[in-house]
C-alpha cells in the first residue's frame, strides 16, 4: 500500500523530535543496544536512511517536495559525524598531546643532560682513559696502528680538492695511514677533476688511492661498503670516514684514536661538526682556510 507523502513527511518530523528529546533510539540501533560496534552502527545507519530515502520518492518529487530529501540528507550526516568524523577528530587530538609530551620530555631529558655536563665539567678526556701517542724509540712509526681513511664523493667539484687536501694534511705516520677517495661521481669534469687532485698528492708521497665503480648501489653507503672490499683495507686498524665537505684538522687522528686504543669497549669516536658559509670563489684561494673542522 502507498503510503500518502503528506502523513509520512508529517510522522518523519514527529520521529525527528521525539530523537532529539530522547525517547527513540538512532535509526541504526532499532533496539537501543549500545554495545553495538560503530562500524556496524553506521552500515545501519546508511540501510535504513537509503530505504526511507527511496521511499519517499513515491511521491515527493511529484509533488515538488524537497524538505523530505534534505532531511534524510541532514540526518544521515549528523549521524555519521557523530559516528565516523568526530571520534576520528578525537584521535587526532589525542595524538598530538602524546608527541607533544614526547617532545617536551626530550628537551627537558636533554637539558639536565647539557646542564650536568656545563656543571660538572664531563669531557670525554675525564669519562675516558687518553693518553696522547709518540713515536716508540724502538719500533718508530710501527707503534701507531694502521688507519683507513674514506671519503665517499658524488659530483663534488666544488669542494672535492679541499677536502683530499685536509685529508692528505692528517699528522700521521705516512706508512701507516691509507687514504681512500670513493668517487661516483655521473659528471665527467667531476670524476676528472677528483682523479688529478688525487695523482697530484700521490706524487708528493701521500699513500692516496682513487677508486670508482660502474653502479650506484646503495649511493655513498654502498660506496663505503665496496671500498672495504679491497685487499689493502685488511692491514688497517681503524677507520675514519668524511663526508666530500668535510675539512679535518691536521691533528684529528691524534685526538681521536687514542679514545680507541686505550677504551675498548668503545666502538665510534665522532668529532664535533663546526660550519662556515665561504663563497666558491673564496674556497678556491689557497691563503683562505675554511672554518667546517672536525
Amino acid at each position: 500500500m502507498k503510503i500518502p507523502v503528506d502523513s509520512q513527511d508529517k510522522r518523519e518530523r514527529q520521529r525527528q523530535r521525539q530523537r532529539n528529546r530522547g525517547k527513540l533510539p538512532f535509526v541504526g540501533s532499532r533496539t537501543g543496544d549500545c554495545s553495538m560496534s560503530p562500524l556496524t552502527s553506521f552500515h545501519r545507519i546508511a540501510h535504513d536512511t537509503f530505504s526511507s530515502f527511496l521511499l519517499s520518492l513515491d511521491g515527493s518529487f511529484l509533488l515538488g517536495s524537497e524538505d523530505v530529501v534534505n532531511n534524510r540528507i541532514s540526518l544521515w550526516w549528523e549521524q555519521a559525524r557523530a559516528i565516523v568524523v568526530v571520534p576520528f577528530f578525537k584521535f587526532l587530538v589525542a595524538l598530538c598531546l602524546i608527541m607533544s609530551v614526547m617532545y617536551f620530555v626530550e628537551v627537558m631529558y636533554m637539558g639536565i643532560v647539557v646542564a650536568y655536563v656545563k656543571l660538572f665539567k664531563r669531557k670525554p678526556e675525564k669519562v675516558y682513559k687518553w693518553e696522547a701517542m709518540e713515536n716508540d724509540a724502538e719500533c718508530g712509526s710501527k707503534s701507531f696502528p694502521m688507519v683507513l681513511v674514506q671519503i665517499p664523493m658524488y659530483n663534488e667539484k666544488e669542494v672535492c680538492e679541499q677536502s683530499i687536501a685536509a685529508a692528505c694534511r692528517i699528522s700521521w705516520p705516512s706508512n701507516r695511514i691509507i687514504i681512500q677517495v670513493l668517487d661516483d661521481s655521473t659528471d665527467p669534469a667531476s670524476k676528472e677533476l677528483v682523479r688529478r687532485e688525487c695523482e697530484r698528492w700521490s706524487r708528493q708521497g701521500v699513500n692516496i688511492t682513487f677508486e670508482i665503480r660502474d653502479n650506484r648501489n646503495g649511493y655513498k653507503a654502498g660506496a663505503l661498503r665496496e671500498g672495504m672490499k679491497h685487499s689493502y683495507v685488511k692491514q688497517c686498524d681503524y677507520i675514519a670516514i668524511f663526508d666530500a665537505d668535510f675539512q679535518p684538522e691536521p691533528d684529528f687522528l691524534h685526538r681521536t684514536v687514542p679514545f680507541l686504543i686505550h677504551n675498548p669497549k668503545l666502538a665510534l669516536v665522532q668529532g664535533r661538526w663546526e660550519f662556515g658559509n665561504i663563497p666558491y670563489i673564496e674556497l678556491k684561494n689557497p691563503r683562505i682556510r675554511n672554518t667546517i673542522s672536525y
